[in-house]
């Protein structure tokens, strides 16, 4: 009978039914005091509706039933960092990884949270440890290899950063996050075919005239970059008829190289 009534609160928790979720997990309470799970989404509920205090006193109760907790650790951080207590955050974080070295939601916030405060060494170690618990996972790996460029370890940010994008090309963040990199060491030609691959891939999504614009902002005179541009507001601009004699110079001196080769 009480696991119905758990089910029943999170279906309503999960469907946004938060007041009928509330009423759930406290008559489930009322006959389970100790219920750390419900104590736990109750916890949760409590901070979505702002009731930040409750929250917190709901969150150390579910650890109280169980110690070993690992998301209520990592909820209860998220609050503490609502509250400003950010050391006791941390705290909270690292004992949520002390009890389950999988608990990736705490190593990303731990991360986030001490990269907020400039602590961008103990934040690349987080950081590492989550992309360790979900290595296929692009978001992570963007931040990871965002925190190694903060930290100048250019090289390492760019092979995490491009492995990233070989299994998601039409990642506009990813794309745009290795062509800065690139463009900044002077690696343009290889930036340029990283933006040009993933506004392709976008087609046309907004997205992709966003990382246009990027492109151009990195490489003004980019005449790819350019022809592009012009192309997406070809029906509304005065766009070229036919592509810039700057992007067909370009075209053929790069096909040229292997020009030969193409012969054979």
């Amino acid at each position: 009978m009480h696991g119905n009534e758990f089910e029943q609160a999170l279906a309503c928790h999960r469907r946004g039914d938060l007041q009928q979720a509330q009423q759930c997990y406290e008559r489930l309470l009322a006959l389970q005091p100790g219920h750390a799970e419900a104590l736990n989404f109750l916890g949760i509920l409590l901070q979505q509706r702002g009731q930040s205090t409750q929250a917190e006193q709901m969150l150390r109760r579910a650890l109280r039933s169980a110690p070993g907790y690992a998301a209520a650790y990592t909820n209860l951080g998220n609050v503490l960092v609502v509250q400003k207590r950010f050391e006791e955050a941390i705290a909270a974080y690292r004992q949520a990884l002390r009890c389950h070295a999988d608990e990736v939601d705490a190593a990303l916030n731990l991360a986030a949270l001490l990269r907020g405060l400039g602590r961008l060494p103990e934040a690349l170690e987080a950081c590492r440890q989550a992309s360790a618990g979900r290595p296929v996972d692009a978001a992570i790996q963007l931040r990871l290899g965002t925190l190694l460029a903060e930290l100048g370890e250019v090289d390492e940010a760019l092979s995490v950063l491009r492995m990233a994008w070989q299994a998601r090309p039409a990642d506009a963040d990813l794309a745009r996050q290795i062509g800065t990199l690139l463009h900044g060491i002077g690696r343009d030609e290889e930036a340029r075919m990283i933006l040009g691959n993933t506004v392709f891939q976008l087609g046309d999504d907004p997205a992709a005239l966003r990382l246009l614009q990027h492109w151009l902002r990195l490489l003004p005179d980019d005449p790819i970059a350019q022809h592009r541009i012009a192309a997406w507001f070809g029906e509304t601009t005065s766009a070229p008829p036919r592509a810039s004699d700057a992007y067909v110079t370009y075209l053929f001196d790069r096909y040229a190289e292997g020009f030969d080769a193409h012969l054979l």
